[in-house]
């Protein structure tokens, strides 16, 4: 077998953070591959997000990590859900939504380029919001994984804290999209990677050690991500965990016999390429 794949599957690079310096920290750890997700910090122009130039700010980025380090980084594009909060205000809730579909709309198109294989992250508030605005994040979500299913790639949601009603609620709009269950990913989402805790949706997990345990003893089968949601933003160092956190915890779990290397094997690379349509090279 090759060198043990390791991939996080939600990590941010801001241009004003540590940006290519962070991929680089997590290739020395041992990392070999990571979803780059947009990060949503300069999306708005005045009222509106400028969806294009947004984008491109993390495709570039992406290319930069490719240019100057020999880890394999994928692009996910997507219309952050918290935007909805802001836009209520500014635009109203109903020009709202159609500023996150459009957002949608262009992260499809940048996926049918080959610029990105995924649209996300997308979902809705993970705080408490007006129902009016909760019950539009609802809409646009169920809008915006049908177009995720017209582009051919998996969604990666954003949203309140998952439980198995959290996962099931959510499982019920993407069957209203006709968008496969297994081609949506929870992102942030605990070790719920039983059927009856993920009703069909993909968990990536927040790669605590206790997360690790649970997922690799209920699910061998390695049907889950880890992830780390590092967010590079230099005002909050490492948050929400440092970025080379699933490179520690796998070599560490590797030499303790929690995992072993054909489920690294399953999670980091067989269902990498299942969801993503992406070939990890080891």
């Amino acid at each position: 077998m090759a060198r043990v794949p390791v991939f996080d599957n939600h990590v941010h690079l801001r241009p004003d953070g540590h940006h290519v310096e962070a991929a680089k920290a997590y290739e020395k750890a041992g990392g070999t591959h990571f979803m780059l997700v947009h990060s949503p910090h300069d999306d708005f122009v005045g009222d509106t997000p400028d969806w294009e130039r947004a984008y491109d700010r993390t495709v570039a980025t992406a290319e930069a990590v490719r240019k100057e380090t020999g880890v394999q980084c994928w692009v996910a594009l997507g219309p952050y859900p918290v935007h909805l909060v802001r836009m209520a205000e500014t635009l109203g809730v109903e020009r709202g939504v159609q500023q996150l579909i459009k957002g949608a709309e262009t992260a499809a198109r940048y996926v049918e380029e080959g610029k990105a294989v995924a649209i996300g992250e997308v979902g809705r508030p993970h705080f408490e919001v007006s129902d009016e605005v909760w019950d539009a994040s609802n809409v646009a979500l169920e809008e915006i994984l049908g177009i995720a299913r017209g582009a051919g790639c998996p969604a990666i949601l954003h949203t309140e804290s998952a439980d198995p009603e959290v996962m099931a609620d959510l499982g019920a709009i993407a069957d209203r999209a006709k968008m496969p269950r297994d081609r949506v990913i929870k992102h942030y989402a605990p070790p719920l990677v039983k059927p009856e805790e993920c009703h069909g949706l993909f968990p990536s997990i927040i790669a605590s050690r206790k997360h690790i345990r649970k997922a690799a003893a209920d699910a061998p089968g390695g049907r889950w991500f880890l992830e780390t949601d590092y967010i590079d933003d230099l005002s909050r160092p490492d948050v929400v965990m440092p970025v080379d956190t699933v490179p520690r915890r796998v070599s560490g779990f590797l030499q303790s016999g929690d995992l072993g290397e054909e489920m690294l094997w399953k999670s980091g690379v067989e269902w990498v390429e299942r969801l993503y349509g992406v070939h990890p090279e080891l």
